[in-house]
């Protein structure tokens, strides 16, 4: 065989080695029952019961190195899993009479009008900024839709699991799944056809789109306005794994992700057992792993009534959690890793703080001893906009021409490193 070919199909080889995907474990050091994902400045969020980087009631700093953990002065720990607006994380307990509102550097409590409380039923969700509440009072039932702090709109049914696309909403129960009419408060029943012990547990909208994907015992439906219009099954997909659908999630191609359970979804027979990728364009799973295999080290998170998670960063890399009694979580790389994973722990001996943050134009460093440092500025999406080297004491930097967002603040030493989140307002 020609020398040349031979050298250029061991390129070939090694770049399939480089790019070999798979769901690789990583230490968060923190149980949860949840994992939410800030699409507006990457940072990921866990219930957890251990404060980090969070002084006296006000947010100092956020460093991704020893993972971004809150747990914030009064945030009881029942909360529920955030949902982000661009410039807010919101979250609630069920029953308080107000909702939770944190913008990087304050948390707050808003109150709700009149005698509203948030249902054991309602939820939150945000379209386009916007933020919609399921209430009830002692007469009524209500979804209270706000914008930042003001409440613009009150209609007058609260809805299960209310999802909220541009023209088309929808709510789904462990039964039915059904298009709402916000205005008139109507709902229209999709699909009720389900055996009592399967449950519809998901429902996503396609990003961009009023089309509805939700699980179904043994394949998942899609509906548009107040119609079924298809289905994923296996008998119009390829190698679709057996189970009943779990957990939704569309990674940024489009492409929609699924933990599959067994079929039985009553009480401690309800159990996660496959995730698989179904590529949209060409019908087929793809990337099917059995759980049995990724957890063996961990044989009590496959035993019955786990609790699986699903979510995409903003690099298009899918994050898996699971838990039952502790929690583990798993990445499978799609993107260019977040640029805190791997990181060294930062030794408490030495740190930096940024103020003020959010800050105007100048944004002052400190550190806690005189030794020089490195800056690296990066936007979201790992552009550097900005480096210097720092050499002793408290710098104030100059970003006038800077565009207002978030961005990554790296910071070096010759013996440490670390991540912060700076907003430019």
């Amino acid at each position: 065989m020609d020398k040349a070919l031979i050298v250029f199909l061991l390129f070939i080889s090694s770049l399939k080695n480089i790019n070999a995907q798979s769901w690789q474990e990583v230490n968060m050091g923190q149980n949860s029952v949840f994992l939410s994902i800030n699409p507006f400045d990457s940072s990921f969020w866990l219930k957890t019961s251990y404060p980090i980087h969070f002084d006296d009631g006000v947010f100092t700093h956020y460093t991704p190195a020893v993972v971004p953990l809150f747990n914030f002065v009064d945030f009881s720990w029942s909360y529920r899993k955030p949902v982000f607006s661009s410039t807010y994380m919101y979250s609630y307990n069920s029953g308080a009479p107000y909702f939770y509102k944190f913008d990087g550097n304050i948390f707050q409590s808003i109150d709700l009008p009149g005698e509203h409380q948030i249902t054991s039923q309602g939820n939150m969700v945000v379209r386009n900024d916007t933020l919609y509440i399921g209430t009830w009072d002692p007469n009524n039932t209500y979804t209270l839709v706000y914008f930042q702090d003001q409440l613009i709109n009150t209609y007058s049914e609260s809805h299960t699991n209310l999802l909220v696309g541009e023209n088309n909403c929808y709510g789904f129960g462990y039964l039915p799944v059904f298009h709402v009419d916000l205005a008139t408060g109507d709902e229209t029943w999709i699909d009720n056809a389900n055996a009592s012990n399967h449950k519809i547990l998901d429902a996503k909208l396609l990003p961009g789109t009023d089309t509805l994907f939700y699980t179904k015992n043994n394949h998942i439906g899609i509906a548009f306005g107040n119609t079924i219009i298809d289905s994923i099954s296996v008998s119009n997909s390829i190698q679709m794994p057996v189970g009943h659908p779990r957990r939704l999630c569309f990674d940024l191609d489009g492409n929609l992700w699924v933990v599959f359970g067994n079929s039985d979804c009553n009480g401690v027979n309800h159990n996660s057992t496959i995730i698989s990728k179904y590529n949209r364009s060409t019908h087929t799973w793809v990337g099917t792993t059995n759980l049995s295999e990724l957890l063996a080290p961990y044989p009590n998170l496959v035993a019955t009534n786990n609790t699986p998670e699903l979510e995409v960063d903003v690099y298009n890399n899918m994050w898996f959690l699971i838990s039952s009694g502790f929690s583990k979580y798993f990445m499978f790389q799609q993107g260019v890793n977040p640029p805190w994973l791997g990181a060294p722990e930062i030794n408490s001996s030495f740190n930096i703080s940024c103020y003020p943050n959010p800050f105007h134009n100048n944004l002052s460093i400190k550190r806690t001893a005189d030794v020089p440092i490195l800056i690296h500025l990066l936007s979201l999406d790992g552009k550097m906009v900005f480096s210097s080297n720092l050499d002793f004491g408290e710098e104030e930097l100059d970003f006038e021409l800077l565009p207002n967002g978030m961005y990554f603040l790296n910071w070096q030493t010759e013996f440490n490193t670390g991540t912060l989140i700076v907003r430019k307002n």
